[in-house]
């Protein structure tokens, strides 16, 4: 669909709902590759306007599907920056950027300070380093905290609040200041000082209640865990005002204040209201708790572990987390519509999700022995999709779909088969059969397509010996081998040729 006329040529198109990634990546290749390029964001459904004399795609952190890619690499020039289409699984979109900017240019950006900033106490060269950026992306994508003031979760809060284009802006702001001053030395307690200000500005006319709400966030500013965070609205507030000025600078923090109200408000008024449940299926093993609930609510998950962690102090006298199933009801016969399975931050998941994506696969009648990287590897595997894997984070995940993006597919999984599931994939079971032999057996074992890392020595000793080799399917190509193995040749073939 093509709409307004563009001027300079050059498209730069991030996600429905941009995080911080995805508006990193687009500053830092305005900023660095083509300054004069128009941003626009595609909407909630993954629809977009192509304006006239286009003649530059850029995606960043998103591709579109491959019918509608192909219909624009015949019309414009494309490019794609999508961690999760391609790349390693440290990879974000914004390192991708990174890797085109060394292949086209050395050149550094340049950015005028307004004035002197007392929280800087050290000025740098306005030198970019792009690894600093890449560094700081992958602190954003992939180790993000729950923490309210973090500034990950403050631009993922502002959906409903801002436009996509507001808040673009408004992490650009963060990104730009991180590229001038980034080698600066930011005085900490000043930067504390200058966000307690602002926020007690932001405060006075607000009712008992949402000061309530703050007092903790207050009470934290100077501690450790809130100083140290490079990505906290702490210590980027410092960046902020030495580039922009103390004006924009408390504008740009009110903007954040009010996420985060929002999002206190929303968590007052779940708690203790959410419904949920309790599983804790080995008495041996306290550490385990599952909690479950039926909840299209986005602070599902933060309340019930907040409520389930004061629980088990009360009960066992120190915090445990759970791992949370949360799960919405398909209407019309009352089966699962969707279902997300956030980790309790000791857990990452990997075992869950090998299991998980071993049994899609076995009602799908798909007879694949897999590699157990392949089960575990970040995002969707062929064959066991829309299942999606978010890892690398403090809470990694195991979706079927999210609250913003349900999916159409039915997952054919009842609650109680996944509490089943994550059950025997963490509490170290083994079916009694396996604890009278020192052996794997194999296909007999319904959990050998499972790849669990406890059954990785009996495996090892079973498949060596002549029965076992030739069942447990080790010299077949998995499907990660022979893709590699298949881009290996074609990238050899194209040297060749150049050679030629």
């Amino acid at each position: 669909m093509e709409g307004t006329t563009l001027n300079n040529g050059t498209i730069i198109i991030g996600h429905y709902r941009p995080d911080m990634d995805c508006a990193m990546g687009i500053a830092l290749y305005k900023a660095m590759i083509d300054e004069t390029a128009t941003i626009r964001f595609f909407d909630k459904n993954r629809k977009i306007d192509i304006p006239k004399g286009t003649k530059k795609i850029v995606f960043i952190d998103t591709t579109p599907n491959q019918e509608f890619l192909s219909n624009l690499n015949e019309r414009f020039l494309v490019e794609v920056f999508d961690h999760h289409e391609r790349g390693k699984e440290s990879d974000t979109a914004t390192s991708l950027v990174v890797e085109r900017i060394k292949e086209i240019t050395g050149k550094t950006i340049k950015i005028e300070r307004e004035g002197f900033s007392p929280l800087i106490v050290r000025s740098a060269p306005y030198e970019l380093s792009l690894e600093r950026i890449e560094r700081l992306s992958v602190v954003v994508d992939k180790e993000g905290t729950s923490d309210d003031i973090d500034i990950a979760r403050v631009i993922g809060g502002m959906h409903g609040i801002f436009s996509e284009i507001e808040i673009y802006e408004w992490g650009e702001k963060a990104v730009l200041s991180e590229l001038a001053v980034g080698r600066d030395r930011v005085s900490k307690m000043k930067c504390a000082e200058f966000f307690r200000n602002c926020l007690l500005g932001f405060l006075k006319k607000k009712n008992d209640t949402i000061k309530a709400d703050f007092a903790r966030t207050l009470e934290r500013l100077n501690s450790p865990e809130v100083l140290e965070n490079q990505m906290s609205l702490v210590a980027v507030s410092g960046k902020v005002v030495g580039i922009y000025g103390e004006k924009d600078a408390k504008e740009w923090m009110v903007a954040a204040f009010k996420v985060i109200e929002a999002q206190k408000k929303a968590f007052r008024e779940q708690f203790g209201k959410v419904k949920y449940g309790i599983i804790v299926p080995n008495p041996k093993n306290p550490n385990l708790v599952i909690a479950t609930g039926e909840s299209e609510s986005q602070v599902f998950g933060k309340v019930v572990r907040t409520q389930v962690q004061e629980a088990m102090k009360k009960r066992h006298g120190r915090i445990i987390t759970p791992i949370i199933v949360q799960w919405q009801a398909e209407k019309k016969n009352g089966g699962l519509k969707g279902f997300q399975i956030y980790s309790n931050g000791h857990n990452d998941l990997g075992e869950v999700v090998k299991a998980v994506r071993a049994e899609l696969l076995r009602k799908r009648g798909i007879k694949r022995n897999c590699y157990w990287k392949e089960l575990v590897a970040r995002g969707e595997m062929k064959g066991a999709d829309p299942l999606f894997y978010n890892s690398g984070v403090r809470y990694p995940g195991v979706f079927w779909g999210t609250l913003k993006h349900p999916k159409k597919e039915i997952p054919p999984f009842s609650v109680q088969e996944l509490v089943d599931i994550i059950v025997k994939a963490l509490d170290r079971y083994f079916p009694e059969e396996c604890k009278k032999s020192d052996k794997c057996r194999g296909r007999e074992c319904p959990y050998f397509l499972w790849k669990l890392f406890r059954c990785k020595s009996k495996q090892h000793e079973w498949k060596n010996s002549k029965v076992g080799h030739s069942d447990i399917g080790e010299s077949e190509e998995t499907v990660i081998e022979k893709e590699a193995r298949e881009n290996g040749i074609k990238i050899r073939e194209k040297r060749e040729k150049k050679k030629t």
